[in-house]
């Protein structure tokens, strides 16, 4: 059954925040961020290690992607 929920600023269940970046060099980045969410109705937050090469890219750059991680992208992942 579907039912339209409109517009909330909540996510549920959690997802997996895929969170990517560019290297210097121009190397694609991706990890996945458990730790994330909507805050705002026009803001998320995503908690990042600052040891993490993914922040390291972000603090460089001041450029960054967010998607949603899927589990169809799980499974051709451990093929």
């Amino acid at each position: 059954m579907k039912k339209n929920l409109g517009k909330k600023n909540w996510m549920f269940p959690m997802p997996v925040l895929m969170i990517g970046t560019y290297g210097a060099d121009g190397t694609p980045d991706v990890m996945n961020a458990a730790w994330g969410g909507i805050t705002l109705e026009d803001e998320i937050t995503i908690c990042i290690d600052t040891g993490h090469k993914t922040w390291a890219n972000i603090a460089a750059r001041k450029a960054f992607t967010v998607a949603f991680g899927t589990a169809d992208a799980n499974a051709s992942l451990s093929r």
